[in-house]
């Protein structure tokens, strides 16, 4: 049995890397969204478990995980210029500073 799986997936293997391929080239076209780039991660997740997909797509999902790292990181500059009132924006019409922080933190 063991000998007829790894058979299959030997013969499997052309395909898997056109598929590979093919995701790649669609990754590529995303590139400028981290929240498209993780969909179609998603949508694919069951291909995306495939040896021979997964090792062909690292650096697209270096890519996506850079992306999301630097987006958190603009997350966590924002909320903390947010609570420390630091913010000019945060003046609003007749609102305390912490109203106005907690509103803008929901």
């Amino acid at each position: 049995w063991d000998g007829a799986a790894r058979e299959a997936q030997r013969r499997m293997q052309p395909g898997f890397e056109h598929i590979a391929s093919k995701l790649r080239g669609q990754i590529a076209e995303l590139t400028g969204s981290s929240q498209s780039i993780q969909g179609h991660f998603q949508q694919y997740m069951n291909l995306m478990q495939q040896p021979t997909i997964a090792s062909a797509l690292v650096s697209e999902r270096e890519l996506l995980l850079s992306q999301l790292k630097e987006e958190l990181k603009q997350i966590q500059q924002t909320f903390s210029t947010l609570v420390s009132g630091e913010a000019s924006e945060l003046k609003g019409n007749n609102v305390p500073v912490i109203v106005e922080t907690l509103t803008r933190c929901r």
